[in-house]
C-alpha cells in the first residue's frame, strides 16, 4: 500500500536515504517481515558499480556501515530503498510529489523526489533482484561481449545491427530526423507537468 515508486535495481546506498516512511511502516505493520544485514547479492552490487564506472571495492568500503533492508508483505518481497535512474511510479502520485519545473524531466529532481516521497508517506522499494542494467556512456569487455551475442557490432556512432531493414532506417538521416522528433514529443506529451 501507498508505494511511491519501485525500482528494478537494489542498491546499499539508497538503503538509508529518504525511507524513513518505508521503515515506520514495515516495522509497524504485523503483516510484514523485515531483515536488515548485507542482503544484496554481490554480483548486484558489482553489475551497479560497473554500470556508473565505480570501483566495487571503494563502495563497499565507502557503504559498509549501511545495512540492506528488504521486506516481505504478503508473499511480496522487495528491499527499502529505490535509485532515480530507473523506475516505475503511479502518474497520480508523482505529480502531487514532483514539483513543476519549466523544462527537463524527474530524474533531474533525484532526492527532491524521493525527499517528498518520504515526508508524504510513500515507500520506495527495490525489486527482489537485479532486472535493469546501467550500461553508462562506454561498453565494457562485459557488455561488448553481450553485444556481439546478440549480433550486434560496436561503430564509431555506438551499437548496430547488421544491415537488416531496422539498421538501413536508422542510417537514413530523414527517418532518423523523423523518429527523434517523435520520441522526444512523445517524451513531453508523458512527462508534461510532472517534471
Amino acid at each position: 500500500p501507498e508505494v511511491g515508486l519501485v525500482t528494478t535495481m537494489p542498491a546499499r546506498h539508497m538503503s538509508g536515504s529518504f525511507t524513513r516512511s518505508t521503515l515506520e511502516w514495515a516495522r509497524s505493520s504485523s503483516e510484514v517481515s523485515l531483515e536488515e544485514g548485507h542482503l544484496l547479492q554481490p554480483d548486484w552490487i558489482a553489475d551497479y558499480c560497473e554500470g556508473f564506472g565505480l570501483d566495487v571495492n571503494e563502495y563497499l568500503t565507502r557503504w559498509n556501515g549501511e545495512v540492506d533492508y528488504r521486506l516481505t508483505y504478503k508473499g511480496i518481497t522487495a528491499f527499502v530503498g529505490a535509485v532515480e535512474n530507473q523506475f516505475l511510479g503511479r502518474k497520480s502520485i508523482l505529480e502531487k510529489i514532483v514539483p513543476p519545473a519549466p523544462s527537463g524531466w524527474v530524474m533531474h529532481q533525484g532526492s527532491l523526489l524521493y525527499e517528498n516521497l518520504d515526508a508524504a508517506g510513500y515507500l520506495t522499494l527495490a525489486t527482489d533482484g537485479l532486472y535493469v542494467h546501467h550500461l553508462g556512456n562506454t561498453l565494457t569487455p562485459k557488455w561488448r561481449a553481450v553485444a556481439e551475442k546478440l549480433g550486434l557490432t560496436l561503430t564509431s556512432r555506438g551499437l548496430s545491427a547488421s544491415d537488416d531493414w531496422a539498421s538501413k532506417l536508422a542510417k537514413s538521416g530523414l527517418a532518423r530526423r523523423v523518429l527523434l522528433k517523435s520520441y522526444d514529443g512523445l517524451f513531453r506529451l508523458l512527462y508534461r507537468g510532472v517534471a
